[in-house]
């Protein structure tokens, strides 16, 4: 376990610490680069801590767990894909500070200097923590003595960041569960939970909201105990990667070590804005370049020398394809590369050849 994300404060406001845990796990993968990591956010205390040791019982949880706000680890059991863990508290311990050689980055959050600890949270967790996560499991007897759900539906709303016109695709949302092990009342079930939350959250803030009821299994065996949520974590865990490798969010460890240290970066210095991750992941491609007016240039060169239409469709073709698929960035293709990868040439081969069969002007081409 590594100590991670913290929150200091200062005279002149308040700091967003990375203690280089995230680093730390990634440096010692195997191939990290090639593989692709399902990232887990826990959010409690005392239950969050028995699930994670039923859920991972070869991963250690000390003393270290009561520095700040976030730590890390990485599951130890074996599996396909990586598992990175993120625990994590409402409360920051800054009295227990890390020491301060483990410090890589202190990020000053700008006009910070009246925000309330709770407020300079809610930042970390919704520009940092939420978009990074497949899944996060929120412990409501952890959360809130009188296991009030309302207690769920504030955090989840409050940690909504405004779209600001920026495609939710490009912005990746978790599937959230909600753990009960106490309360609310029996007769409320927790399929009425689950439709009053995502009412109110879906897809604003969730791509999807479940909820585990472990309220009758409290003198069971801490597996035992725990065992329907570690197949709902499993369940959700699947259906957020099968979307985001389907919008080209699923990133490698190496990238998803960057995009964590620029969305830090991000919510300190412009804490109001969503944070774009295609846009951040290819910092070269701006949003003043006009792919239209590059297809005009090189259709003229190509017609000034009379370069055949097939030949033109298959260098646009593969130009389309390359600027889609950065190697090593958005997604893990399914079967072998190369076929998958010529079977995309042929699609978009024919696509590109019919436009410009038609061709008269090239922003007819970019809008079709």
């Amino acid at each position: 376990m590594a100590p991670w994300l913290s929150l200091e404060k200062e005279l002149g406001g308040w700091n967003l610490v990375d203690s280089h845990g995230l680093h730390q796990i990634v440096e010692k993968m195997d191939r990290p680069r090639e593989r692709y990591p399902s990232v887990q956010l826990f959010v409690g205390g005392k239950t969050k801590a028995e699930a994670l040791r039923a859920l991972y019982p070869h991963n250690s949880y000390g003393r270290s767990s009561r520095f700040g706000l976030a730590r890390v680890h990485l599951s130890e059991l074996p599996g396909p894909d990586p598992i990175v863990l993120i625990e994590s508290s409402l409360q920051s311990h800054s009295e227990v500070r890390a020491p301060r050689a483990t410090v890589l980055r202190q990020q000053p959050v700008c006009r910070s200097h009246d925000c309330s600890h709770d407020e300079v949270r809610n930042l970390l967790y919704q520009q940092v923590l939420l978009p990074m996560a497949h899944t996060v499991c929120l412990f409501l007897n952890d959360l809130s003595s009188t296991d009030d759900i309302e207690v769920i539906q504030k955090l989840l709303v409050a940690w909504q960041v405004p779209s600001n016109g920026i495609d939710k695709c490009r912005t990746p949302q978790p599937h959230v569960i909600v753990v009960l092990t106490k309360g609310p009342e029996r007769q409320v079930s927790g399929e009425s939970i689950a439709r009053r939350l995502s009412s109110a959250t879906v897809p604003h803030v969730a791509a999807a909201i479940s909820v585990v009821d472990l309220r009758d299994r409290g003198e069971l065996s801490r597996a035992s105990r725990f065992q329907p949520l570690k197949h709902a974590v499993t369940r959700q865990q699947e259906a957020a990667r099968t979307i985001r490798a389907e919008a080209r969010l699923l990133f490698s460890a190496t990238h998803l070590d960057a995009l964590a240290r620029q969305s830090l970066k991000h919510a300190a210095r412009r804490p109001t804005t969503p944070l774009d991750y295609i846009q951040v992941s290819r910092p070269s491609q701006t949003k003043e370049v006009c792919a239209a007016q590059h297809l005009h240039s090189f259709l003229k060169l190509a017609d000034s020398i009379r370069l055949e239409r097939q030949y033109v469709a298959r260098c646009v073709a593969s130009a389309m394809l390359m600027n889609a698929y950065p190697p090593g960035m958005h997604g893990k293709p399914t079967g072998h590369p190369r076929s998958r990868a010529q079977q995309q040439i042929r699609y978009i081969e024919a696509l590109t050849r019919n436009r410009i069969r038609s061709y008269q002007h090239v922003s007819h081409i970019v809008r079709e």
